[in-house]
């Protein structure tokens, strides 16, 4: 984005049958929405994994939002924030409300 910010997306999509329906349809199977702030040296990022971890600690939507400081290399994976699912629409109208205006 103009003030130095990026988004990485990640979506999997799989054609198949949901919830006992008659007719496979598109499914999206995982998602991940990366913002990132190098200026202002802060990201968030939504995700949905719905096959990782422990559902008590690591549940399948979830939102990652921090910080980091000089001489880190790695953003923290905790904590993890409960959310409902999202779609790409939605951070896109996030980051440009409340980021980029």
């Amino acid at each position: 984005f103009y003030n130095g910010s990026f988004l990485t997306i990640k979506e999997i999509f799989r054609y198949d049958y949901a919830n006992n329906e008659p007719k496979p349809r598109i499914i999206r199977s995982e998602f991940s929405y990366h913002y990132q702030s190098p200026p202002l040296r802060f990201f968030f990022r939504y995700d949905y994994h719905p096959e990782i971890g422990n559902l008590m600690t690591h549940p399948p939507y979830h939102l990652h939002v921090g910080c980091w400081h000089s001489g880190e290399e790695k953003f923290s994976g905790k904590p993890r924030f409960r959310v409902p699912g999202v779609m790409l629409e939605e951070v896109l109208e996030l980051i440009i409300r409340d980021f980029l205006t």
